[in-house]
């Protein structure tokens, strides 16, 4: 009989144990499979078995996590605590040292602290979506081999620039659904090795320059986020990304230069609800650009036949379900690129006439559109707009026809505006009107004009400028500083303008208030001169310009004069006043301290002088012969009183100022 190995005996024994060890365990096994979800288990299960490599405790009521408690299962290399009702985790990751996955999905952590995650060192994927973090301690993901990191559907407001530089093999981060609102310069500093960045659906409005500088990745996901301008320059510094994936973005329109010098394979762009239009010149300089998304955009209805500069590899334009009422055709465009163009209330007219040569299926034409058609304005812009006072608007415009009409702008006050002309703080570019800083007079009917030789063609948008109700009242005025008050209704104005008036030099000054949390509401103009005319501005800063909202005209009081609100400092008018309360206030002293001096003193206690002994008592006896002790007394000790003394009448006072008494018999008799 052939004889067996001891490793294999010792393997047989090893697994024997385990399995034995196991008998008593709650948890349902499958191999070295641990299945103990939907148990409502409030702690981690005793009795596993030795050989254990996956631990499920989906389901469970755990509260905290003891890693230490799994220190008997060395081989552990997977542990799913995903809706355990994890609030907390403790101990040390030492006795885990084969632990590759760890899934505390769907629970309620509030952080990541510094040490709870620590000694995991064989951890390669970590996933805490679906949690309440608000906070990742600098320290908290000292995780060297994490290659994946799940932080979805948190509640991350921002990150330190020591948050992710730890894991320096990381491949995959998910940081969609939260709340960050700007990607400073930092936290991906570390993470060179990335291939996929997730962070859409958050709130992020600007990306620093240096957010994204080298990255090379995959997929990297902004969609969904709340960008009204593209974060051009952060983008140019990505090294490359397959895709690009910009969908969901409320971007007005796509403007000059918005998408260029990126080294990226596919654009998305979808379901963008504001686009309206695509500039000139908006997609450039993509030597790599392969694929270009702009799909589900339910209010897109122009793109500018230049739109696409230098993108030689682009094959596949989707432009399906959108507005377009035409598409010229791009200049330079491969013959082998495809463009998609279902859904949309295209105008069979003579801009369309290559799309029915190349024979696009999307183009419902029954007969063959015209070669040459007179102007159509394009309704871009809503009949009624409404802006905010100070604010830049633009109202874009765009004809077609063949011959290309020419396109111009009447403005409220009956001027005329040219393609490329500025005039005051309105410009006209490429169709689109940009009226910079409105004001309350800019408020009026703005008409569009497109005409060639087939005809002309005019489409007008109201504009309502809408300005709020400022009143600026005196609250104290004397004759060297005026304190005024302000009151806005109907809007609220940050950058104010304050302005002083006067007629002689260097009386007029500015000052600039600017709202530090809570609007400010006063503001004290000092430094006057007495018995002048002021004027006083409140108005709207924007740059060089200035957009008035109130006034007012104060004089000030005459030198000298005080009043109640106000104190003005004038040491004549001081000393006026004081002098007359000085000296009644001397008068009253020097009363009082003469009263003082006249009043006689009263000794309450014995000793020589005395009117009453420290030991006499309360009855009328004894009060008697303790006086005439005291007048005996005070006669011995008196020099011999000349005859005037003696006639001196009963109860007046002495020399010393003590009360004499008349003198009394042993009987209580007069002598």
């Amino acid at each position: 009989m052939r004889r067996r190995s001891p490793i294999l005996l010792l393997l047989a024994l090893v697994l024997a144990l385990g399995a034995a060890a196991a008998v008593d365990s709650p948890c349902r096994y499958v191999g070295t499979v641990a299945h103990c979800e939907g148990r409502n288990l409030t702690a981690l299960p005793a009795g596993l078995s030795f050989n254990t490599t996956a631990l499920l405790l989906h389901g469970s009521r755990l509260q905290r996590l003891a890693l230490d408690r799994l220190r008997r299962l060395p081989r552990l290399g997977r542990l799913d605590c995903s809706g355990a009702g994890v609030t907390s985790v403790s101990g040390a990751g030492l006795t885990l040292p084969a632990l590759r996955q760890l899934d505390l999905s769907h629970n309620g952590l509030s952080a990541v602290t510094e040490s709870m995650f620590r000694s995991l060192a064989a951890l390669r994927e970590l996933d805490l979506s679906h949690n309440r973090v608000s906070l990742v301690a600098d320290t908290g993901l000292v995780l060297p081999r994490l290659t994946a990191l799940n932080m979805s559907h948190n509640r991350l407001s921002s990150l330190s620039r020591f948050t992710l530089i730890d894991l320096t093999e990381l491949r995959q981060l998910d940081l969609s659904h939260n709340e960050l609102q700007h990607l400073a310069r930092g936290p991906l500093v570390g993470t060179r090795e990335l291939t996929l960045l997730d962070l859409s659906h958050n709130r992020l409005s600007r990306l620093s320059t240096d957010a994204l500088r080298s990255l090379r990745v995959q997929t990297l996901d902004l969609s969904a986020n709340v960008f009204r301008r593209l974060p051009t320059a952060a983008l140019m510094a990505l090294k490359w990304a397959a895709v690009l994936d910009l969908s969901g973005s409320p971007l007005p329109q796509l403007e000059t230069g918005a998408l260029r010098k990126l080294s990226v394979r596919e654009v998305r762009l979808r379901a963008a609800p504001e686009l309206r239009q695509l500039s000139r010149s908006s997609v450039s300089e993509l030597p790599q650009l392969e694929r270009l998304d702009l799909s589900g955009s339910p209010r897109l209805r122009f793109v500018h036949p230049q739109f696409c500069r230098r993108v030689p590899r682009l094959r596949h334009l989707l432009l399906t379900d959108c507005a377009l009422l035409t598409l010229a055709a791009p200049p330079g465009t491969p013959s082998a690129m495809r463009v998609s163009l279902g859904g949309n209330p295209l105008r069979c007219d003579c801009s369309v006439r290559w799309l029915w040569r190349s024979g696009a299926p999307e183009l419902s034409c029954t007969d063959r559109p015209p070669e040459r058609c007179a102007p159509f304005v394009l309704p871009l812009q809503e009949r009624q707009l409404t802006a905010q006072l100070g604010d830049t608007t633009r109202l874009a415009c765009a004809a077609t026809g063949l011959p290309a009409p020419q396109l111009d702008w009447t403005l409220p006050g009956g001027g005329l505006l040219a393609d490329g002309v500025c005039r005051r703080r309105a410009c006209l570019r490429d169709g689109t009107l940009v009226l910079l800083y409105l004001h309350a007079e800019d408020s009026g009917v703005y008409t569009c004009t497109a005409h060639s030789e087939l005809g002309t063609a005019r489409r007008a948008v109201h504009l309502h400028v809408h300005a709020p109700h400022v009143t600026l009242v005196p609250v104290s005025v004397t004759s060297t500083f005026v304190t005024v008050s302000w009151e806005v209704r109907g809007g609220s104005v940050d950058t104010i303008l304050l302005q002083q008036e006067a007629g002689y030099s260097g009386g007029n000054t500015s000052y600039l208030v600017t709202s530090a949390g809570v609007p400010p509401q006063s503001f004290t103009f000092s430094r006057l001169r007495p018995a002048h005319n002021y004027t006083f501005r409140l108005g709207l800063r924007r740059r060089q310009h200035v957009i008035g909202l109130s006034s007012l005209r104060v004089t000030t009081a005459p030198a000298g004069f005080l009043r109640r609100r106000g104190r003005r400092r004038s040491y004549v008018s001081l000393l006026a006043v004081a002098a007359p309360a000085g000296l009644l206030l001397l008068v009253c002293l020097t009363a009082a301290g003469c009263r003082l001096l006249a009043r006689p003193r009263r000794r309450a206690g014995g000793g020589q002088g005395s009117l009453l002994s420290p030991t006499s008592t309360g009855s009328d006896v004894a009060f008697l012969s303790a006086a005439q002790t005291a007048a005996a007394a005070q006669r011995d000790q008196e020099p011999p009183e000349t005859p005037d003394s003696l006639t001196a009448p009963a109860g007046t006072h002495s020399a010393a100022g003590y009360v004499s008494l008349p003198q009394l018999t042993g009987d209580g008799r007069d002598v």
